[in-house]
């Protein structure tokens, strides 16, 4: 059986290497900043698993190459949902929704 060839475009390149993985890496940095800037806090989780969210994107294609591309967005999205709700069970917005309303 012949094997098949499958070209993708994987966008600008920097290097041998993606423009996103560079920005990615980017962000993450600076959210990591972000968060040494917050300091350690209820606030800062939510921020550090979204910057890991960024980092693991970054690193994937890296290692596995252009094959996964379809799991950075999957990825960036878990991330970021797993941060909205951890900044949600934060401010308390989960008690707000399970509140009865006092009846009159």
């Amino acid at each position: 059986m012949l094997g098949r060839l499958i070209l993708t475009y994987s966008g600008p390149m920097i290097g041998s290497s993606m423009l996103y993985v560079a920005i990615n890496l980017v962000v993450f940095l600076l959210t990591l900043l972000l968060v040494l800037r917050i300091g350690t806090g209820k606030i800062a989780q939510p921020l550090l698993i979204i910057s890991f969210g960024f980092l693991v994107s970054a690193i994937l294609p890296l290692i596995w190459g252009s094959q996964v591309l379809w799991v950075v967005p999957i990825v960036q999205s878990i991330f970021g949902l797993l941060g909205m709700l951890m900044f949600m069970q934060i401010l308390g917005v989960f008690v707000l929704l399970s509140v009865k309303p006092e009846q009159k």
